[in-house]
């Protein structure tokens, strides 16, 4: 166990640059551009009904209304037709 926690420390260990460096780095980037926008992620840009993936939501949720509407009428039709079948053998 002490072998294998060695080996991962050596291995998290092994970087060029310090972890201090390497954040001071970063933050002395972002100074020099202003904020640095062009690393911002893209879903600051999208409108809080795309964020929330509404339109997909709507998308999906009129496809299951549609084919639940379908079902029915299909299931209505296949009714009447069936009752329409049987009064017919009653009458004759």
């Amino acid at each position: 166990y002490k072998e294998n926690a060695m080996q991962l420390s050596r291995i998290h260990h092994g970087q060029p640059v310090k972890p201090l460096d390497r954040a001071v780095f970063w933050i002395e980037y972002v100074m020099r551009n202003k904020g640095a926008k062009h690393l911002r992620v893209a879903a600051h840009d999208l409108t809080w009904f795309q964020y929330h993936s509404l339109d997909v939501l709507g998308f999906l949720l009129a496809c299951v209304v549609t084919v639940m509407l379908i079902i029915t009428k299909c299931c209505l039709f296949c009714c009447q037709k069936f009752a329409k079948a049987g009064k017919k053998k009653k009458w004759e």
